[in-house]
């Protein structure tokens, strides 16, 4: 087979203006499908709300989208503007056209948190590796999202360590239902989930959760992990978080410790 065609393909799916550009030129009986709409939030973590919006530029086009996290139809909710987010989940989106196959699904996840940490002092033991700092243990706190593109920015901080403690003191009692670690898993990059997580209010062990360890190479994700730790109130949190020791054996670094990448520890 000629590049042309395949070039032709990839670009009509993943770029709405290649469809324009072939409009009235396309083979007798080929069906293409949409590309996904671009989906932007204005704060991904956000104490009050956040606000969302669903593009896709080309005539016709109807966006459709579901925040209950069932599969996006074309009996799904008409997208006609910019999404008030008030609560934490996922918006799903999905593009449709009469002439077209149906768009990939899209998604979104958003965070509502307590301000209660926001203020509060942090402490991280060990030190972050060098490269990958962040902004201090602040940032932790910051609201600030980081991106699957880890190296831009100093948003993640990186940890080549079998154990990393994270200390939040907040200036009065405060009632503590959630805490969610704000995760990077790239495997292709040696980042991986950690192993498990426990949390300590005032001194006190009141959660802890396990992960699998992974068995396949998967791809770049954004995770939320969440620890229930429901009827506690305290001033002072801790977070343990227990790496794997080393990468598995299927992984081309087999035997090397691995990375454990976090942007932000929420507070609800």
């Amino acid at each position: 087979m000629k590049p042309l065609p395949a070039l032709f393909l990839l670009s009509f799916l993943f770029s709405c203006s290649a469809v324009r550009e072939t409009e009235g030129a396309l083979p007798s009986g080929m069906i293409f499908q949409l590309a996904s709409p671009q989906c932007r939030v204005d704060s991904v973590l956000f104490v009050n709300s956040a606000l969302l919006s669903l593009e896709l530029d080309y005539p016709d086009v109807a966006i459709r989208y579901t925040d209950n996290g069932e599969d996006v139809s074309l009996n799904s909710r008409l997208y006609t503007g910019p999404i008030r987010v008030s609560t934490s989940g996922a918006i799903h989106a999905r593009a449709f056209h009469p002439d077209f196959l149906p768009s990939e699904i899209v998604s979104r996840q958003v965070r509502k948190i307590s301000a209660a940490a926001l203020n509060a002092s942090v402490a991280v033991h060990p030190e972050p590796h060098s490269s990958y700092p962040g902004n201090g243990p602040r940032s932790l706190v910051d609201l600030q999202k980081g991106s699957a593109a880890f190296r831009n920015g100093n948003y993640w901080m990186g940890f080549q360590a079998d154990t990393v403690d994270i200390s939040l003191s907040l200036d009065t009692e405060k009632p503590v239902g959630l805490v969610t670690l704000s995760v990077l898993e790239d495997n292709a990059s040696w980042i991986f989930l950690p192993r498990s997580a426990e949390v300590f209010v005032d001194g006190k062990l009141v959660g802890r959760k396990d992960w699998p360890a992974s068995t396949s190479p998967g791809t770049s994700a954004l995770q939320f992990l969440e620890i229930p730790v429901a009827g506690t109130t305290g001033s002072t949190i801790q977070v343990r978080v227990a790496n794997w020791p080393s990468i598995p054996d299927w992984h081309p670094g087999k035997g090397t410790p691995p990375w454990f990448f976090i942007d932000e520890l929420l507070i609800n």
